[in-house]
């Protein structure tokens, strides 16, 4: 290709003249300087690109100060004992236990706490009678089960959480 032919005028419509000089046919010295004009320029480009990058993720990942731990607990189903304490204490949520009986006669973490049977038959059945207006907070012993009773809940359009842990971790 030529330098002043066709494709060196298409070429200066898409890129600046020392890409187009790097590419096309020069003597030596100018390749050189040529070469070390690219390299700047896509290492500059790069970190500008690396910059806005970490600077957009930051902005979409990073709650405000003040409802970090608020958001942190809305979306997160594993709930520390601290927070489960915490929203426990609201009106509009129910504590379920969903050990054994054998298992609750060890104990429960609530005064006020529903049992509802991981292993019994009727488990879904019972769920589909709770209201869907109210957050469920459960556990059970290790917090296994509960780990795998939080799909089910969403499944039937329920909001739970469930207890890190479980009661062992609490009174184990």
């Amino acid at each position: 290709m030529k330098k002043g032919g066709r494709g060196a005028s298409h070429l200066a419509r898409l890129f600046p003249e020392y890409l187009i000089s790097a590419i096309l046919p020069l003597d030596m010295s100018k390749k050189k300087t040529q070469s070390k004009k690219i390299l700047i320029t896509i290492l500059v480009i790069l970190i500008g690109l690396i910059a806005y990058g970490i600077h957009e993720k930051k902005e979409h990942t990073q709650p405000s100060r003040e409802n970090s731990s608020q958001q942190e607990q809305l979306l997160s189903e594993h709930l520390k004992w601290n927070d489960f304490q915490k929203m426990a204490e609201s009106d509009n949520t129910v504590v379920i236990d969903i050990r054994t009986p054998e298992e609750l006669a060890q104990g429960v973490l609530f005064p006020k706490v529903k049992n509802i049977n991981y292993y019994d038959p009727t488990f879904e059945k019972q769920l589909a009678q709770l209201d869907p207006n109210k957050t469920y907070l459960i556990y059970c012993r290790s917090g296994h089960r509960s780990g795998n009773a939080l799909p089910i809940f969403k499944r039937r359009g329920l909001r739970a959480h469930d207890l890190q842990g479980g009661y062992n971790a609490i009174r184990g």
